[in-house]
């Protein structure tokens, strides 16, 4: 996993990371951003929180880590094709993966919370090409919402292929199929 190249810098009391390879010699295919960063020279090391844009023809895979709760920017990763997310992301800018055609595959960790994610409230799909999810390693096929799901928004699964079969066990309050 590639770490070289990754930049991170800090505001307030969280770090952000970025990754642009802009031609240099980066060609690693996986990008695996670390959870915290401590600056050279100093004692103090900060929780990553964003994650921010990341350029690259070469990357194929982006791990995210636990801890990071927003990814912003618009991604230019053309071959980019999986992409791990933590359970602890909050919100996804609705343009981040707009130049990422060849994600394939999704993997989260936690239902309730991509459910919850504050991006699903707006007009737009997440990935705009079609992508099999998977959550916590296993390929989701059949989509359970359990009780503790009170919300699902509008184009939360869009254009997701690898669900087959929709159950809600109880009391979802509002689901927005799209």
């Amino acid at each position: 996993q590639y770490t070289e190249g990754v930049k991170y810098s800090v505001k307030n009391t969280y770090a952000t990371a970025s990754f642009n390879s802009n031609g240099d010699t980066y060609t690693d295919e996986v990008i695996s951003i670390q959870p915290y960063y401590t600056p050279e020279g100093s004692d103090k090391t900060y929780v990553v929180k964003i994650v921010n844009v990341i350029k690259s023809d070469y990357v194929t895979e982006v791990i995210i880590p636990e801890g990071v709760e927003e990814i912003r920017g618009m991604w230019e990763t053309p071959n980019l094709v999986s992409l791990k997310l933590p359970s602890t992301i909050k919100d996804i800018q609705s343009i981040a993966f707009s130049n990422c055609k060849n994600i394939n595959k999704v993997y989260i960790n936690n239902l309730k919370g991509w459910c919850a994610l504050s991006t699903m409230q707006r007009d737009e799909p997440i990935f705009s090409s079609p992508y099999y999810m998977y959550l916590n390693g296993e390929i989701l096929t059949d989509l359970h919402i359990t009780s503790d799901i009170i919300r699902i928004h509008p184009y939360t699964f869009a254009n997701c292929k690898s669900i087959n079969r929709l159950k809600i066990i109880s009391y979802c309050k509002k689901v927005s199929i799209t």
